[in-house]
């Protein structure tokens, strides 16, 4: 894995190192598209979001954590290794305490 000093999540996302899932998860949307959520490993956490509305979103996960995020995300490579880059409300499920 890189080293988290060669790059940061801006505020409001989280930069995931991606990880095959050893069981199928589906999202099925009210409209009837089935969405397959990615798993991985967070890598680097940008700082809490201010909303245009003042509120401030912090996210509930930690360097080093697995989650499960929806398939909204964006690809980057550095180094020939793949990472996504994930807006904090589409992180779903922390796995571990």
């Amino acid at each position: 894995m890189l080293s988290e000093k060669l790059f940061t999540a801006l505020p409001g996302y989280v930069i995931i190192s991606p990880e095959k899932l050893s069981t199928t998860l589906n999202i099925e949307q009210k409209d009837g598209a089935n969405l397959t959520p990615k798993t991985g490993r967070v890598v680097s956490l940008g700082a809490p979001w201010l909303t245009e509305f003042g509120a401030v979103v912090v996210c509930h996960v930690k360097v080093g954590d697995r989650v499960t995020h929806t398939p909204r995300y964006e690809e980057i490579k550095i180094d020939g290794e793949l990472f996504r880059i994930v807006q904090f409300k589409d992180i779903m499920v922390k796995y571990g305490k």
